[in-house]
């Protein structure tokens, strides 16, 4: 009987090693005909058009296959549409850059201790081969002068709804709220690919200035098994004719009252940004195509936002429903343990000063309870001003400021050694500094758990 067993385990593992021989020999097969059906420039690996035609200069690190699964026909990548489910695993080819046609798995998860469950991509792969990997684009700006950009992300499988997974998006080492909340709106089930645009706000420009791009995708922080890829990444060096886009229109509304709200900020995806009327009523025009996420914000309120597909010439219309903010412990512990970071507004100082109003003592020791819990062995106290002023005066207060609530998290117990104090100016705002509602946005404190 043994015996038996014996034969019939190596059986199953010849027809098991057999399976896998055709399966990849299917795959390399798909990938050449592909190849051969792709047209032009979508087939290279790496793009710099400086024709001007979409913007100064456009950049590309990646070839535009779906993974080796081609395009529906008639199918524009950049039109917004997302593609048909397609099989998995597969594998870079040797001349895919780092980053790219090849599937990841947040570096969270462990795969001794499933307790959130895994995806298909990660449950059809393994360490190290599916640990997070940065997209680099390198380019010479020469005599352009950098006003704007654009990052474009052709993104398959992320499933933050489905697998309670939090992402944080790094452009050269540095993280961008904006893009992290259109990620984490992501609602989708099975191996599908969408288009991303993003905006960089001005004060994030510099960090492109020396020709090279690094972005990085990952969740550090809930465990969750989700798997996820990128097929290809484009940056727009000052875009000028958006070809694919659509239109956004809606009303933003008190929770609470049914009233409408006005003066809220509206924006998609951090592309178009507008505040509401006394009507609480907006319109956002030439949104790029792609996934988007339209967020609604003002100051003593939870920002809300919608994410959804918009085509190109497709107009769209919602409504956000906001409610009043309410601070408490385990609100500031939920979002430190699913988004590794937190913005207070709830702590004042005196005017153009490091000294904290009474007023602000409620929200500290929350503060300090959610961090005493969290045991954590790193954390960061982060200064934010408005663009009003003098840069290296914001930077020396915002310093003061993140070091007088550290002090005053250490009088209350917390380790000084633990906690890093940081002040950084106007320097990484979450909203535009041209009206007093985005200004009061940006004018915060923020208390990140270090990696």
């Amino acid at each position: 009987m043994r015996q038996n067993n014996f034969k019939l385990f190596v059986l199953a593992i010849i027809f098991s090693l057999n399976c896998q021989a055709q399966i990849g020999a299917a795959f390399k097969n798909k990938l050449n005909a592909v190849k051969e059906k792709l047209s032009g420039k979508w087939e290279k690996t790496y793009e710099l058009d400086t024709s001007g035609k979409e913007a100064d200069m456009v950049v590309r690190v990646g070839d535009m296959d779906n993974f080796g699964y081609g395009w529906p026909d008639n199918f524009n990548p950049l039109s917004g549409q997302s593609t048909p489910e397609h099989q998995y695993p597969y594998y870079p080819e040797g001349n895919d850059p780092e980053g790219t046609d090849r599937i990841m798995v947040v570096s969270s998860f462990n795969y001794n201790n499933r307790f959130l469950g895994n995806d298909g991509y990660a449950g059809n792969t393994s360490r190290p081969a599916n640990n997070p990997k940065p997209v680099t684009l390198n380019y010479d700006l020469k005599n352009i002068k950098l006003t704007a950009a654009t990052i474009q992300v052709f993104l398959d499988d992320v499933q933050p709804m489905g697998f309670s997974s939090r992402f944080i998006v790094k452009l050269n080492g540095v993280r961008l709220d904006n893009f992290e909340k259109v990620i984490n709106n992501f609602n989708q089930h099975g191996p599908i690919g969408k288009l991303v645009s993003v905006s960089i706000l001005p004060e994030y420009l510099p960090l492109l200035k020396d020709g090279k791009l690094e972005l990085f995708f990952d969740d550090p922080y809930t465990g969750a098994g989700d798997g996820f890829a990128i097929d290809f990444v484009r940056l727009l060096i000052n875009p000028k004719n958006v070809e694919n886009f659509g239109t956004v229109t809606g009303i933003v509304i008190d929770d609470a009252t049914n009233k409408p709200i006005d003066g809220a900020i509206v924006n998609a995806n951090g592309l178009v940004t507008i505040n509401t009327d006394k009507d609480g009523k907006f319109t956002l025009t030439k949104v790029q195509s792609g996934l988007t996420t339209v967020s609604g914000a003002k100051m003593d309120y939870e920002s809300a936002s919608e994410t959804f597909d918009l085509y190109s010439e497709q107009t769209k219309n919602i409504s956000l429903r906001l409610k009043k903010k309410v601070e408490s412990v385990s609100a500031i512990e939920t979002q430190l343990k699913q988004k590794g970071k937190i913005a207070l507004y709830g702590i004042y100082f005196d005017v153009a000063k490091a000294t904290i109003k009474p007023e602000s003592e409620k929200v500290l020791v929350e503060l300090y309870q959610a961090l005493k819990n969290g045991a954590y062995k790193k954390i960061i106290v982060s200064g934010h001003t408005d663009s009003d002023g003098e840069e290296a005066y914001n930077i020396d207060l915002s310093n003061k400021r993140a070091e007088a609530v550290k002090k005053w998290l250490v009088a209350k117990g917390l380790s000084q050694d633990v906690i890093v104090s940081i002040g950084y100016g106007e320097s990484r705002p979450v909203a535009g500094n041209f009206s007093d509602e985005g200004k009061s946005q940006n004018r915060r404190v923020e208390v990140e758990i270090g990696e």
